[in-house]
């Protein structure tokens, strides 16, 4: 049997073509991620998980449940990286939301949810401050 040598070139570019199909494969479950309330993406991101940790792992769908219902401080560290690199993947293929402006969108939402919960004196206390 011969042995096939692989560079960081050769495996570069195998991964990037993964990247690049799985993208390409996903986009119906983004497109179902947009379209879905807050608790639709929140079981979406959990089934993602659940689903990547299971395979990184090569443990059974009881197995990886256990582990991501744990705090992160019980995990082991390399349950924990799995959880967190699922987390990762979830938000590239399935959120795709530009790193910048997502942290800026979501602030600007949340900021504009908790004003418009604020009552008509904390509104003119909050605008005098400003």
């Amino acid at each position: 049997m011969s042995v096939i040598t692989l560079n960081l070139g050769q495996f570069a570019l195998g991964l990037g073509h993964s990247d690049r199909l799985t993208l390409e494969a996903s986009l119906p479950f983004h497109r179902a991620y947009v379209k879905a309330d807050a608790d639709g993406q929140k079981a979406m991101k959990l089934e993602f998980v659940l689903g990547y940790v299971q395979g990184a792992l090569n443990v059974t769908a009881e197995k990886a449940a256990k582990l991501v219902a744990l705090t992160r401080a019980e995990r082991k560290p390399v349950d924990e990286k799995a959880v967190n690199a699922a987390g990762k993947k979830f938000a590239y293929h399935v959120i795709r939301a530009e790193e910048s402006g997502s942290i800026e969108v979501d602030l600007l939402k949340k900021a504009l949810t908790a004003y418009g919960k604020l009552t008509a004196a904390q509104k003119r206390k909050f605008m005098a401050a400003v």
